[in-house]
This record gives structure tokens, C-alpha cells and sequence, in this order.
């Protein structure tokens, strides 16, 4: 009988300490899984927040950039516009009706095409001028730009596919790379041709940039992140990486230089 009940005991006692070890590993789980879950949503507040940093930066920087173009625009185009107009004014002699008549005309279309001129920079003024610009127009622009810039550049754009929008978030960050592109292009290319290609597909955004100017050598620039250039390419891919895209480059010295931009696209479009 006394033998029955220490079995018993020692059943109750090894059944007791299996239950605290049972109970002692899922606390130890729980905890361990809390732990993770807090982690985790820490690092994706702090994804967000760099995100949203960025997001804001691409934005300041986009104004700052169009802000610089409308100061050289308004500078180099429609002062010019404007002074010539000055001149014709200037040159008008007094005599019969029909002497000045040439002169008149030529003056009124150039204060028509000053007025269009700055109704169209006006409209960059907007804060929200990427958001609610078609993203080709809007490069369009950057390149009319560019070719106003540099008198020896020819700029193309191509379209393929049908256009839709993508999200603002994605086109403030797309438009922004344009940007850094087309001012590396023009700091250090020397090229005499630039193409940019819009590839819209369900699946994926795809855009191309390339030139016919001197190259480099990329993985020295990879190997060397203090050159500027190094640096600005780097910043590319880690802006790319933010919307989930990927960029490429591909180069070498006296061989021209191409950008392949690639954004995988959700399957709700804005067309």
C-alpha cells in the first residue's frame, strides 16, 4: 500500500513538474514571440518613417530643381523673347501706316509666345505639379529644358505600351531619379544624344535612359562611393529600392552610358 501510494506521488510530482516545464516553454515562447512582434513592428515604423523622410526629400528637392529651371528659363528664354521685343518696339519709326506693319506683327508674336512661355512655368509652380502632371510631360519638360542647357544635346523620349498613372508616391520618386539622371548626363557625359523610353507593361514600369557620351568605369565608381558620382549612383538604387524597383547601369569609358529603371506595378492602375 505504501508502495502504491509513492508511485502515485511520484506520478503526481513528475506530472506537476511536467506541466511547469510545459507551461515555463510557452511562456518562454510567448514572450520570445512578443519580443519578435515588437521588433519587427519597430523596424517597420522605422522603415515607414524613412520612407515618409524620403518621400519629402525627393519632393523639396523636385521644387528646388524646378525652381532652378524656372530662374534659367525665365533668364535665357523669355528675357531673351522679351528684349528682342524691346528692340522692335524701339526700331518703330514714324511714316505711313503700313511701314511698321512687319515689325508690329513679328513684336506681337513675340510677347504671345513670352505670355505662353511663362503660363507653362507657372504651372510648375504648384507644389503638387508632379503629382497631377503625366509623367512624360513632365520629363518632357525636364528635357526641353535640357536642350535649351546644353545647344549640342538632342533629346528623345519614347513611349511603349498604354500610359497609365503610377501611384504619387511612385511618381514623385521616379521623377526625382529622372532628374538626378538627366543632371549627371549633363555634368558629366558630354554627350550629344539622350534617349529616355517609357515602357508601360500590367506587370511592370520599365524606364530607360541612355546616352552616346564618354562613359566610365563602374566598378571603380562602385568600388569608391566618396566620388561624387559613386555616390549619387548609390543614392539612385537606394531611392529605386524604397518603391520596390531595381536600377541598372551599364557602361565603359568612350562607350555611352544606360539606366534601366524597373517598378513592378500592384494590380490596381490608375489609367
Amino acid at each position: 500500500m505504501q508502495g502504491t501510494s509513492e508511485e502515485i506521488a511520484l506520478i503526481v510530482a513528475a506530472g506537476t513538474l511536467l506541466m511547469l516545464l510545459i507551461l515555463a516553454f510557452l511562456m518562454t515562447f510567448f514572450f520570445l514571440h512578443q519580443r519578435r512582434h515588437h521588433r519587427q513592428k519597430r523596424e517597420l515604423l522605422r522603415m515607414t518613417e524613412a520612407y515618409q523622410r524620403e518621400l519629402l526629400q525627393s519632393q523639396i528637392e523636385i521644387q528646388e530643381q524646378t525652381l532652378q529651371h524656372i530662374a534659367q528659363e525665365i533668364h535665357d528664354n523669355v528675357g531673351q523673347v522679351l528684349s528682342l521685343a524691346k528692340m522692335n518696339l524701339n526700331a518703330l519709326t514714324i511714316g505711313p501706316p503700313n511701314a511698321n506693319t512687319e515689325r508690329i506683327l513679328v513684336t506681337k508674336g513675340l510677347v504671345g509666345k513670352a505670355i505662353n512661355d511663362l503660363r507653362d512655368l507657372s504651372k510648375t509652380l504648384n507644389a503638387d505639379y508632379i503629382l497631377h502632371t503625366r509623367l512624360p510631360e513632365a520629363i518632357r519638360f525636364e528635357l526641353d529644358i535640357l536642350e535649351r542647357t546644353a545647344a549640342d544635346l538632342r533629346t528623345f523620349l519614347v513611349i511603349r505600351g498604354k500610359e497609365y498613372r503610377l501611384s504619387p508616391q511612385h511618381q514623385v520618386i521616379v521623377f526625382r531619379i529622372v532628374q538626378e539622371l538627366i543632371n549627371n548626363c549633363l555634368k558629366h557625359a558630354h554627350a550629344t544624344q539622350l534617349t529616355v523610353a517609357l515602357s508601360y507593361t500590367d506587370e511592370l514600369f520599365t524606364l530607360s535612359l541612355a546616352d552616346n557620351g564618354q562613359g566610365f568605369d563602374l566598378a571603380q565608381v562602385d568600388a569608391n562611393r566618396s566620388y561624387e558620382r559613386g555616390s549619387g549612383l548609390h543614392h539612385i538604387k537606394a531611392r529605386a529600392a524604397l518603391i520596390g524597383a531595381q536600377a541598372q547601369f551599364s557602361t565603359q569609358p568612350g562607350g555611352g552610358t544606360s539606366v534601366l529603371l524597373q517598378v513592378p506595378i500592384p494590380n490596381s492602375l490608375e489609367t
